[in-house]
């Protein structure tokens, strides 16, 4: 899954959503891999980590 894909899920999901949520989306993606993608795009400002885990396009 590549970062832009995930940014995609973000921008078509308008909810917060778990790691495991996202992975859904894909084909054969691991929650744990979605998960360092997702915690990729907080640290370049594209998405936020709520206080319950869940993440959040920007």
């Amino acid at each position: 899954m590549a970062a832009g894909s995930a940014r995609e899920v973000g921008a078509v999901r308008c909810a917060p959503a778990t790691a495991a949520e996202v992975a859904q989306a894909f084909k054969a993606a691991r929650s744990d891999r979605v998960g360092e993608i997702l915690d990729t795009l907080v640290a370049l400002g594209q998405a936020e980590i709520l206080t319950d885990g869940r993440y959040l396009a920007s």
